[in-house]
Parts: C-alpha cells; sequence; structure tokens
C-alpha cells in the first residue's frame, strides 16, 4: 500500500486536470494522474464505451444521465474534461489501449440512433486506424463469463515496476496493487479476451451495428 499511496501524491502534483476543480471528484483524481502516465491500459467495460474512447456527443448524454442534478455548466466541464483525457492518445508515445466492451455497450442507443451510429463508427475508425487501439466486443453469446457485472482497468507503466487495477462505483472507486489482486484482474481479463469477438471482426461488427442504428 506504501508504493501506491506514493503513486497517488506523485499523480495530484500539477496535473493539467487540476484546472478542472469540482468537474472532478477527489476518488478520480488519482486514477486520471494514473492514466496520464500509463504505458498500457487494459480496460473491460460492462455498460458504456470507456470513455477514452467516447464521442463528444455521447459523453455528454452520459454524463447528463448520470449526474441529472448538475447545471447545463457544469455537465460541459465534465465533458471537456472528458475530451481532454483523450489527447493522452495522440501524443508522440500514446499508450497501448485494449478495450473490451459488452454487446450491450453497442446495443444501448445513448443520445439516440444518430448518435450511436457516429459513436460505434468512431470506435471502428480508432481501431482500425491506430496500431496503439484494440477493441474486443464480449458477445451475449459467451454467457457467464470471468467478470459479470464487473467493469474494470489495469494500467502499467514504463518508469514504475508493477501495475495498479481500478474499479468503480458511483461514488467510490477502488485501487488495488497487489501482486494476487492483480493477477486475478489479468486473469479475468485473458478470459474476456478469449471469449471475446476478434480485433478484426469487432471492428466489422461495430460497422455493421452503426448501420443499423444509420436512419
Amino acid at each position: 500500500m506504501k508504493r501506491f499511496l506514493n503513486l497517488t501524491r506523485q499523480s495530484r502534483q500539477q496535473g493539467w486536470w487540476h484546472a478542472y476543480g469540482d468537474a472532478l471528484p477527489d476518488w478520480f483524481r488519482a486514477y486520471v494522474g494514473f492514466e496520464s502516465d500509463a504505458a498500457k491500459i487494459e480496460t473491460y467495460q460492462c455498460e458504456l464505451v470507456p470513455g477514452l474512447l467516447q464521442t463528444e456527443a455521447y459523453a455528454r448524454h452520459v454524463i447528463r444521465a448520470m449526474n441529472p442534478t448538475e447545471s447545463t455548466e457544469e455537465v460541459e466541464r465534465r465533458v471537456a474534461l472528458r475530451m481532454d483525457r483523450q489527447q493522452i492518445l495522440d501524443r508522440h508515445e500514446p499508450p497501448q489501449l485494449w478495450a473490451i466492451i459488452g454487446e450491450a455497450v453497442i446495443r444501448r442507443p445513448v443520445g439516440g440512433s444518430q448518435n450511436m451510429a457516429e459513436q460505434l463508427r468512431h470506435l471502428a475508425a480508432m481501431a482500425d486506424e491506430r496500431p496503439n487501439v484494440t477493441i474486443q466486443v464480449l458477445p451475449f453469446s459467451a454467457g457467464a463469463h470471468a467478470a459479470m457485472g464487473a467493469s474494470f482497468s489495469i494500467l502499467s507503466f514504463n518508469d514504475i515496476p508493477g501495475s495498479v487495477a481500478y474499479s468503480e462505483a458511483t461514488t467510490s472507486s477502488i485501487y488495488s496493487e497487489r501482486p494476487h489482486e492483480i493477477a486475478r484482474h489479468e486473469d479475468a481479463f485473458h478470459r474476456l479476451m478469449a471469449s471475446s469477438v476478434q480485433p478484426e471482426r469487432s471492428i466489422a461488427w461495430l460497422r455493421e451495428v452503426a448501420e443499423e442504428y444509420s436512419p
């Protein structure tokens, strides 16, 4: 736990995200710092598109739905923060991002059909055009799997040994760094990879479902 606390302190030092103030909850600040420093990010999302791969319109609808009492200004600050987080994928040495999403993610029409079609096309383009981005879809037909109802991310770094696993609830988060905990998360992720549609087929599937949403 001592190493994690040191990492947390480092991640909070003069980060660009501090400018967003209350738009970034305290429990999420460490994650944004880790994400900015990560060399590899493995993430499984059962309910929504990973933040690093969301379109602005999709992000806006998700954030509004999850924060129904916030003002338009507050929602827009959260949207801007999410878009700024995505800049790590454009830097000279971007992290390797491997994202597995449940089929429910592509079947839930967040923001309506047009916005969803644009989001799925964006996912397909990111996976097809960027060598550092891999996307797989976990189909309903896979049945029970290693991470039922539990989204999580594993972040690894070039300059720090070990990894950090992250999972999130509505108003809190859990960070794990013990080797046996990381091993459990890695094993679950590898099993999800095996149960998911292969990357090339996932790209084609995303485009097919995008056409289903198109008017």
